[in-house]
C-alpha cells in the first residue's frame, strides 16, 4: 500500500472499526503479558517493540533466545528462536481468550520455559480487552478494518524507525500505539530537551491516526500535552511519503526547540 492509497478510517463504519480496534489492544496484550512475565525490566516504559520488516509486535528476548510475536494484518502469533520462526502458529480467529492462554502454556512448557512465572497480570487497566472464554476473535469478520488500522500502524513504525534516536519502536499494548524518542540532532540549537514522537490510531476522543510530539520530561512529570500534531487526513491530502512525514517531524521538532 502507497502513502497516497492509505485508507480513510472515517468511511469505515464507526462500531465496526471500534470492534476491530478492540480485537487488536487485545491481541496486542498477549505478547505485553508474556515480556511483563518473562523479561527482566524494572516496570518502566514499553517492553514490547514493533518489527518494520515483519510488521509484527514483539517481545525482548526471554529464556536465553525466545520471543514472541504478533503479526498483523494476519492475527497470527508465533514463537520466535534466535530470530526465527519455530514451528506452531496460533491464528486467533475463531479462538476466545481462554485458548490463547492455553496455547501459550503448551508452546512454554515445550520449549523449557516455567509456566508457574506466566501472569496475565499487567502493570495498567486492560479496559474493555477481550477475557475468558465468553467470546472469541473474529479476525474474517473485520478483515478490511484490521488491513486499514494495520496500514496506518506499518506507515506509523517507519516513521518512528527513521525518526528514533536508537533505531527502537516500541509498542504500548494498553493503546495500540507506537513511539521512539526523537533523534537528538533534532534538537541540537534547542532547549535541550529530549522529546518522544507518538503514532496512535484514534478512537474515542481522539479523532483520527495522528503522530505527535511529546515533551518526555517537564520538570519531575512526564508532559501529556502534544507539542504538534500531523493528522492522517493531512497526510492523505498531501500524500505524504514516510520519509516526508519523517522530515517533517524533525523539522518541527528543532523549531519548537528553538522558539
Amino acid at each position: 500500500m502507497t502513502q497516497d492509497s492509505l485508507p480513510d478510517l472515517t468511511t469505515f463504519d464507526p462500531a465496526r472499526l471500534a470492534g476491530a480496534q478492540r480485537q487488536l489492544r487485545s491481541a496486542m496484550l498477549w505478547p505485553a503479558r508474556v515480556a511483563n512475565s518473562y523479561v527482566e525490566h524494572d516496570g518502566a516504559g514499553a517492553l514490547l517493540t514493533w518489527d518494520t520488516k515483519r510488521h509484527a509486535v514483539t517481545t525482548p528476548p526471554f529464556a536465553t533466545s525466545l520471543q514472541l510475536e504478533l503479526r498483523l494484518p494476519a492475527m497470527q502469533m508465533q514463537f520466535l528462536d534466535h530470530g526465527q520462526p519455530v514451528p506452531h502458529v496460533l491464528d486467533l480467529d475463531d479462538r476466545s481468550p481462554a485458548h490463547v492462554e492455553a496455547w501459550l502454556l503448551v508452546e512454554l512448557l515445550h520449549r523449557g520455559v516455567d509456566r508457574e512465572r506466566f501472569s496475565k497480570q499487567l502493570p495498567f487497566d486492560i479496559g474493555d480487552a477481550m477475557w475468558g472464554d465468553h467470546e472469541e476473535f473474529s479476525t474474517v469478520d473485520h478483515p478490511d478494518e484490521l488491513t486499514a488500522l494495520s496500514a496506518w500502524l506499518a506507515l506509523g513504525g517507519d516513521v518512528l524507525a527513521a525518526v528514533s534516536r536508537d533505531g527502537r519502536v516500541a509498542v504500548a499494548a494498553q493503546t495500540a500505539s507506537l513511539s521512539a524518542g526523537l533523534q537528538r540532532d533534532a534538537m541540537a540549537n534547542g532547549d535541550g530537551d529530549s522529546r518522544r514522537v507518538v503514532f496512535a490510531l484514534g478512537g474515542g476522543s481522539l479523532a483520527e491516526p495522528q503522530f505527535c510530539v511529546l515533551r518526555e520530561r517537564q520538570g519531575a512529570v512526564t508532559s501529556l500535552r502534544p507539542e504538534t500534531l500531523l493528522p492522517a487526513s493531512a497526510i492523505r491530502r498531501m500524500a505524504m511519503s514516510p520519509d516526508a512525514i519523517a522530515r517533517d517531524l524533525l523539522n518541527r521538532s528543532g523549531e519548537l526547540g528553538a522558539a
